[in-house]
């Protein structure tokens, strides 16, 4: 019974047993923000996945939206696995992804984002040179995704 009661005390103060019970509001902020801090937005296609866990993802670059195209990008990942929430928000319609400022990338037990999952032959919206976010790598479902058309917006009126 005692050795029951440690255990439930050990594993209750594990920080692997903790849950990220509040997520920093810095991994949900405000869509216009996340455009205009990203140093480089990029429609690419995911063409290969890693053979390992230190192999990367490999990209082709669709359109250069802002920024320069990195020689080699910056970011972990990985295939998708079962645990995964593979979403485009039916082309980012959805209010979850605009009203929650949710995206589609998980939180870790530490309170950071995990690694994207890319699958291969499918289109993402990259913006990347920035604070971390769950909307840094979102899939794009079609040419009129709402995602692919605000960034877009935001973009031209920064021009201006």
């Amino acid at each position: 019974m005692n050795r029951s009661l440690v255990a439930l005390v050990i594993l209750s103060f594990s920080g692997a047993a903790m849950p990220c019970i509040a997520p920093p509001p810095m991994l949900f902020r405000d869509h216009a923000a996340l455009v205009n801090e990203a140093a480089t937005i990029l429609i690419v296609e995911a063409i290969s996945a890693p053979n390992t866990p230190k192999d990367t993802c490999q990209f082709r670059v669709i359109q250069p939206l802002k920024g320069t195209i990195p020689e080699q990008f910056p970011i972990l990942c990985r295939l998708p696995s079962s645990g995964d929430w593979m979403t485009h928000f039916s082309g980012h319609t959805e209010s979850a992804f605009w009203k929650q400022n949710s995206g589609r990338l998980g939180i870790k037990s530490d309170c950071t984002v995990i690694p994207p999952a890319f699958e291969v032959n499918h289109y993402y919206l990259m913006l990347i040179g920035g604070k971390p976010d769950t909307k840094q790598f979102e899939e794009l479902s079609n040419p009129q995704d709402k995602w692919l058309i605000f960034v877009n917006k935001q973009l031209s009126r920064g021009k201006r």
